[in-house]
């Protein structure tokens, strides 16, 4: 920004002298006295440079206006990048939980299946057995009837 305002200033200068002197050489045509001539050769030399010191005044505004709201935009940007990464985040933790919530239910239903498993083939050898013993009191009992 130093650089861009050194560089106007250079300008305002540079425009300055090439005014001044296409002045002078635009009012050397008509016959005026020599105190006459510098002193309108002066006057508008002061107005150029009253001119381009506005202009550069102008220029600087406008650079401090715009660097004003660049680094405003910049900011919002931030912000929103910010607020998306924070929202991503809570997203994947909010996924990870569910992740881990589903795998700990998957587990426990495998769990409850496999004791239902179990209990079922308990229930099986319970019926086997009483099937069992039913049979053998029944062979007892017809043993007992023959043995009459």
């Amino acid at each position: 920004m130093k650089t861009r305002i050194a560089f106007i200033a250079f300008c305002a200068g540079a425009a300055l002298l090439v005014t001044s002197h296409s002045f002078a050489q635009t009012t050397s045509t008509t016959p005026v006295s020599s105190k006459e001539q510098q002193k309108a050769e002066k006057k508008a030399a002061k107005d150029e440079a009253k001119r381009q010191k506005e202009s550069a005044k102008q220029e600087e505004d406008r650079l401090k206006e715009a660097s004003k709201q660049d680094a405003s935009l910049q900011k919002q940007d931030t912000q929103r990048n910010e607020d998306r990464t924070n929202n991503m985040n809570d997203l994947q933790k909010e996924s990870n939980d569910k992740l881990k919530e589903a795998r700990r239910e998957e587990k426990e239903a495998k769990s409850v299946a496999s004791e239902a498993k179990k209990a079922s083939k308990a229930e099986k050898r319970a019926q086997s057995a009483r099937k069992k013993a039913d049979k053998q009191a029944e062979q007892a009992k017809k043993a007992a009837a023959n043995g009459n």
